[in-house]
């Protein structure tokens, strides 16, 4: 899949914009100077060029694929937790801190974060 999105993504050009930025000081007659000091400031813009509608459909389904196979790998590391967890005596949770109940926000919390 990662062929697939590297051979349809344009790469961006960086500009540099140049920013003025005044400066004002006092001296001891209360008379204002100021100086144009400039400041490069790059951006960077990024284009997905497709040039046909089979990239359109193919960079689409990889994204759906993609989202699919994260939210599996996630669902499984919470099925392992949970089920380890789960697998352990009251006495064996208890030396660890945890609670039964507990089980199910724990396995969440490793899975998906906080």
């Amino acid at each position: 899949m990662q062929l697939l999105h590297g051979s349809i993504v344009d790469t961006s050009i960086v500009q540099a914009q140049h920013i003025a930025k005044l400066r004002s000081t006092r001296t001891q007659t209360n008379t204002k100077h100021t100086s144009e000091a400039p400041t490069n400031m790059a951006y960077m813009n990024q284009t997905t060029t497709y040039s046909s509608l089979t990239e359109r459909l193919l960079a689409s389904t990889a994204r759906i694929l993609d989202a699919a196979a994260a939210r599996q790998a996630q669902r499984a590391v919470y099925r392992k937790t949970f089920n380890e967890l789960a697998g352990l005596s009251d006495r064996d949770l208890a030396d660890l801190g945890l609670h039964r109940s507990n089980i199910r926000r724990i396995a969440a919390e490793t899975a998906y974060g906080a």
